[in-house]
């Protein structure tokens, strides 16, 4: 019977990337029912139900059948939690009860359940604080997006708790790894997570120093991370992405050396970057370099788009205090 449960989920995997989903959910719904008589009849059966219905949940509700999806998931995450309730001590088990709760949250978010997608996440990470070491590094990716769906609920104070929970983690992970190339790098990976979702939090406060310096931090853990195991262990754009992100805010606290250098570098590796395109002109004009700044602005403010985020822009930094001739001169052009 099991192996013709697993001959099932194959066939079900199968059906999925042929893109033939109501075969899939029949498929599976045929393997999760050999799984249901197997556990009721021997309780070591309930890990291997346990697995099935995540996976064909996570499954279909990637492929879009987000009913039939959270009802295997639903399942599945219950089976984890009394398994993991039965083996306290079972590192394994917490494991996999927290993987259960986030491809349940990851699931919910196809569906825009906020509320689900909070209390799996919020149940994940309790989890995993009883796993130690071993669940650090998915404590952190829980910690991240928990933070992430506070901060869209407007919760600030939440996320920031969860940001800084994923940095300390990071921290201590980065510490403890010592010579190990592996564990360095992942730790790095964490504390990038965390530093860059920290520093957008603090811009959204209105913390623009702190932020810059979270950006700043992230960028030289990820060249530590890019000299240890290569340019592709945190890629061009992500790099690019983090770099225009010190260059804005470098010009919004006045580092327009740095910003320079950063959107330079951004540049380098993201030609196509708005924000390290306008950063870079900022930086430019305000120290002093207009016909190169001007060189800059002209095509973009020659669209609508790149028009309106200039000027998005120069009302930011007129807020802040900053202001140099040249923006007057393309406003005032703007309004022509």
């Amino acid at each position: 019977m099991r192996e013709q449960a697993t001959a099932w989920g194959a066939q079900a995997m199968t059906l999925i990337r042929l893109g033939e989903v109501e075969a899939a959910r029949e498929a599976f719904d045929s393997q999760i029912g050999f799984l249901r008589d197997i556990a009721a009849a021997d309780n070591s059966g309930q890990v291997p139900l346990q697995a099935a219905v995540i996976r064909a949940g996570r499954a279909l509700g990637l492929a879009g059948l987000g009913e039939a999806a959270r009802g295997y998931l639903d399942e599945g995450v219950t089976l984890a939690r009394d398994i993991a309730a039965r083996q306290p001590d079972d590192t394994d088990a917490r494991l996999q009860f927290a993987s259960a709760l986030s491809t349940l949250a990851t699931v919910a978010g196809r569906d825009g359940d906020s509320a689900t997608i909070r209390a799996a996440l919020t149940e994940a990470a309790e989890t995993l604080r009883g796993a130690g070491a071993a669940g650090r590094h998915d404590l952190v990716v829980v910690l991240a997006r928990l933070g992430d769906t506070a901060l869209a609920a407007d919760d600030v104070t939440a996320a920031g708790d969860a940001y800084r929970e994923a940095q300390d983690l990071a921290e201590t992970a980065l510490t403890e790894a010592g010579d190990d190339p592996a564990a360095v790098t992942v730790a790095q990976r964490d504390l990038i997570l965390a530093l860059n979702a920290q520093g957008q939090l603090e811009g959204t406060r209105g913390d623009l120093r702190v932020a810059y310096d979270a950006f700043a931090q992230a960028i030289a853990v990820a060249r530590d991370l890019r000299a240890l195991a290569g340019d592709t262990a945190y890629p061009d754009p992500s790099f690019a992405e983090l770099l225009a992100r010190q260059a804005t805010y470098g010009i919004f606290v006045s580092e327009d050396e740095a910003a320079e250098t950063a959107a330079r570098a951004a540049l380098d590796l993201l030609p196509d970057s708005p924000a390290a395109t306008r950063a870079l002109a900022h930086a430019l004009m305000f120290k002093g370099d207009t016909d190169a700044a001007r060189a800059i602005y002209d095509p973009l403010m020659a669209n609508e788009e790149g028009r309106a985020a200039v000027l998005s822009d120069f009302a930011a930094l007129a807020f802040l205090g900053r202001q140099a001739t040249l923006m007057d001169e393309l406003r005032d052009i703007a309004a022509e």
